[in-house]
């Protein structure tokens, strides 16, 4: 369009300088008003052609300067879609080093729990209760300050031996009193727990709980609720 415009305006002013020089005796005689009809007369066309031109040039980088926009929107987009997938993949890493840290601290906080098992249990009868002594080895790690609490007690049983612990090393016994009135016969019905607060191997806060359960006339604890991994211990007639 440009050189369209350029050559169409020489071949314009081409063809007015041939005409001002055939007519050149007459061009110099105009007045002023005749000059100036001439010249708008001669350039008026030039300019018209101009402004067309400037039009469609204009139009033309508009539709580069909206095409560029466009290129750069879709980079844009492309740009944010990357980052996207950059945060997607580094919140999936960052979780999958969650989860693997907290299975390894799950590893670790269960080794550093005690493993309680009933090792022996003697029965003593006074004047007025029946007194249990049951002899607990932990197989587990060692452990410390430990306090000891009945809950849930529906057995009138209470604790005899001290409810404080200092340390329970591995493959040590504590021997852990419990009471009963003598006259109280064994129900099925009997349920209580021994809680045991303490600081485990990690030097954290950590408890376990003994479930006691009573079946035919012996009583039985577990660490977990189902009576099938209960240890039997002496029996309260």
């Amino acid at each position: 369009m440009l050189v369209f415009g350029i050559l169409i305006s020489a071949a314009w002013l081409l063809g007015l300088s041939v005409i001002v020089y055939l007519k050149f005796d007459e061009f110099i005689d105009l007045d002023l008003n005749a000059l100036g009809d001439f010249l708008a007369g001669g350039f008026a066309p030039l300019a018209f052609l101009w402004l067309v031109i400037g039009y469609f040039q204009q139009g033309k980088e508009l539709g580069l300067t909206r095409e560029a926009l466009i290129l750069q929107a879709k980079e844009l987009s492309n740009s944010v879609e990357q980052q996207r997938e950059l945060v997607k993949a580094a919140r999936d890493e960052i979780e999958q080093n969650k989860a693997h840290m907290s299975r390894e601290y799950i590893k670790e906080k269960l080794k550093a729990q005690p493993v309680l098992v009933l090792t022996d249990s003697q029965a003593v009868e006074l004047d007025v209760e029946w007194v249990v002594r049951l002899h607990v080895n932990n197989r587990g790690h060692s452990v410390s300050r430990i306090n000891v609490s009945l809950v849930n007690n529906n057995a009138d049983v209470s604790l005899k031996s001290s409810d404080f612990i200092d340390r329970w090393d591995f493959d040590s016994v504590v021997v852990i009193d419990i009471a009963r009135p003598r006259g109280r016969a064994t129900k099925s019905s009997d349920f209580f727990e021994m809680h045991l607060f303490y600081i485990d191997g990690m030097s954290e806060n950590s408890s376990e709980v003994l479930y006691f359960t009573s079946n035919n006339d012996r009583y039985q604890f577990s660490t977990e609720i189902p009576e099938s991994s209960a240890q039997e211990f002496i029996v309260m007639k």
